[in-house]
């Protein structure tokens, strides 16, 4: 179990999972075991449990918590990103992701989502008003990304195949 305090301590979110004994018997009956999180309004006990979760975190000014939901079978990509308002208990999910970073003060994400056809798209989503913006899209695969300090530049490390050279990746 793993637990952490959001900023203004009114809120705990904790991920439940489940013990060695337990993981073992899933693991021999071939099924995932999949961890749950929950958040705790600490002013009145209030707990809200999400399924199927591989990470969660609290924005910097603890507005709101970001859960990866993974699919029932435990294939964790693509996810479902819940964005968790707790003002209200509102929850907005983006279908599809297969990454995501929070910028250093949780004033938006940046997404990554691989489509079927092999295209992938990156986007910048505003966790205040919820509006997504366009990046980047095509035919090519993350290596790395990684935002600057000030959160003003992504810098992505990204490769396309090249099928006449066995194992190249170029740019």
């Amino acid at each position: 179990t793993e637990g952490r305090l959001k900023n203004t301590s009114s809120d705990a979110g904790y991920t439940i999972g489940f013990s060695r004994v337990e993981r073992e018997l899933l693991a021999k009956q071939k099924k995932p075991a999949l961890t749950r999180f929950c958040l705790r309004r600490l002013s009145d006990g209030h707990e809200t449990v999400f399924q199927n979760v591989s990470s969660w975190q609290f924005t910097k000014d603890g507005s709101k918590a970001l859960a990866m939901q993974i699919s029932p079978d435990g294939k964790p990509r693509p996810a479902t990103l819940l964005i968790i308002d707790l003002k209200d208990g509102s929850v907005s999910p983006i279908h599809s992701i297969d990454n995501f970073m929070m910028d250093r003060e949780g004033q938006f994400v940046v997404t990554e989502s691989k489509s079927a056809a092999g295209t992938t798209s990156i986007q910048k989503v505003d966790l205040a008003s919820l509006s997504t913006k366009p990046l980047l899209w095509g035919e090519f695969s993350v290596e790395a990304w990684a935002l600057s300090k000030d959160s003003s530049t992504l810098v992505l490390l990204r490769g396309e195949e090249n099928p006449k050279k066995e194992g190249a990746w170029t740019d």
